[in-house]
């Protein structure tokens, strides 16, 4: 079976690469993605500006009217608090004296005056009724009977419930109503024209020296160029809503086409760390399980060493060479499991660099290798003390296995840049290619006979976690240098 596979690929000219096609897949799953995440976020935004705009434009209608009515209310109110005192009604203002149908059973000359009074105030509404923007004028007695309009029709008719009239009688402010088109509900709006805009109604309180509301006028006027200015500011509102929607938009795209999906990425974020905690809690307990029982081989392989024939001797001697590469391995696991704890914060990069080198006293001078150790900033930087010295170790011992025949090895602290220090570890031992180099700082990836491959991976991660990077330059057969760049740690 198996030769006629074989045979069968090798007639075959050409392989099927199913990479490419996931690639494509995930990219378009990710399109997708990105697509309901942007019709959602463009959804929502269409719906915050036109609130906005909404709101923008209700606020500059009700604004924008009360300002326009002001001054014609201002007048009003002045021409009903004039003295009725010239006219003969002394304690009375023109406001008072404006409902005729109090003048049953007054004396006659009293009834004159009064109407004399009247005549005055209506006549000036009538001049304001004659404008061109002004569409109605009528006034109202304290049980909503209109007592006089600039439409004749509408005088002696009574319109109760008019919530507006109300409150401007109770409140005693002016209340200003803005309309797009007539309503039949509001029996009272009987125009001598119709709008052909928006249009303002405004509830004017005439209040007495006594305080109370005796009248009340309402007023609709059609203002041309209040229209005009108007238009132009929903024009302005919109026009910014929708340019700044669309700006936030963009900018929302732009941020999640640069971070590349970053709550996913997040995710996957999170679930790693806890796999790698996991990870870190298996290796630590098949570590300590597997010691005792390869000890155990190691002294019983020893013993037989002892009573073996020569020809056993060779076998036994591979038996514990094989046993004490798997104890190594298993250190190295171990430390792998361990060298990302620990809290961060202030470490003394020189007692770190005295300490690992104190430690590889005894293997440095086994190896013939001299070191030359020089440290010109020694400020205290960000990390941990024993991960920092693990870290050395293992970039010694990569050294030492550089150098089988001896060599120099040159250690160097000083401040690269502001904020900065770096640790400059340097060998004159066989280099690297250039292949090796880019294998390196990745797990399972070894130059040393019988390595694990996560000696440079702690490295680089460990640095990570510092605040700085390790950076490697090495030549074939002119020796390699590493640079530990770390974050000066914080003065407070």
């Amino acid at each position: 079976m198996q030769i006629i596979i074989a045979s069968f690929k090798s007639c075959v000219p050409w392989t099927l690469n199913l990479r490419p096609i996931k690639s494509i897949a995930l990219r378009l799953a990710e399109l997708k993605a990105a697509r309901r995440y942007s019709l959602l976020t463009g959804l929502s935004i269409v719906l915050v500006a036109s609130f906005l705009g909404l709101v923008a434009t209700i606020f500059i209608v009700s604004g924008s009217a009360q300002r326009n009515t002001a001054l014609t209310a201002r007048f009003i109110q002045a021409l009903g608090s004039v003295g009725a005192s010239s006219m003969g009604l002394a304690g009375y203002q023109t406001s008072d004296v404006l409902d005729a149908r109090e003048d049953s059973g007054l004396p006659a000359e009293i009834q004159v005056n009064r109407q004399k009074s009247r005549h005055i105030f209506f006549e000036s509404l009538n001049s304001i009724a004659s404008q061109p923007e002004t569409l109605l004028i009528n006034v109202y007695a304290p049980d909503n009977v209109i007592i006089w309009s600039s439409n004749p029709k509408l005088i002696g008719q009574s319109f109760p419930g008019d919530e507006e009239l109300d409150g401007a009688e109770s409140t005693k402010d002016g209340v200003v109503t803005s309309y797009h088109e007539v309503k039949e509900s509001r029996e009272e709006q009987q125009f001598a024209r119709k709008p052909s805009n928006i249009f303002v109604e405004h509830y004017i309180p005439l209040v007495n020296s006594a305080g109370k509301v005796p009248s009340v006028v309402e007023f609709y006027t059609e203002p041309t160029s209040w229209l005009i200015k108007t238009r132009s500011g929903y024009l302005v509102v919109w026009l910014a809503c929708s340019i700044g929607g669309a700006l936030i938009y963009l900018g929302l795209l732009s941020f999640v086409d640069k971070r590349g999906g970053v709550f996913p990425s997040r995710i996957q974020q999170n679930i790693d760390i806890e796999m790698a905690a996991l990870l870190n809690e298996v290796s630590t307990v098949v570590a300590h399980n597997l010691r005792n029982p390869l000890a155990v081989v190691r002294s019983s392989a020893e013993l037989a060493l002892e009573v073996g024939s020569q020809a056993a001797c060779k076998n036994i001697g591979d038996i514990i060479s094989q046993v004490d590469r798997m104890s190594k391995w298993i250190k190295e696991l171990h430390i792998a499991s361990t060298s990302l704890k620990g809290e961060i914060g202030k470490v003394d990069p020189v007692e770190a660099v005295l300490e690992t080198l104190r430690n590889f006293e005894l293997p440095l001078c086994n190896a013939n290798v001299h070191v030359e150790f020089s440290a010109t900033c020694t400020p205290p930087v960000t990390g941990h003390h024993q991960l920092l010295v693990q870290m050395l170790d293992s970039l010694v011992s990569n050294a030492i296995d550089a150098m089988p025949d001896g060599g120099s090895l040159y250690i160097a602290i000083n401040q690269s840049s502001f904020r900065r220090l770096s640790i400059i570890l340097r060998d004159t031992g066989t280099g690297m290619t250039t292949a090796q180099q880019k294998a390196l700082f990745r797990p399972r990836c070894s130059i040393k006979h019988g390595g694990l491959g996560v000696g440079l991976m702690l490295v680089k991660l460990i640095m990570k976690r510092f605040g700085g990077h390790a950076s490697l330059t090495s030549s074939k057969n002119k020796g390699t240098t590493v640079n530990l760049c770390f974050r000066m740690a914080s003065s407070g």
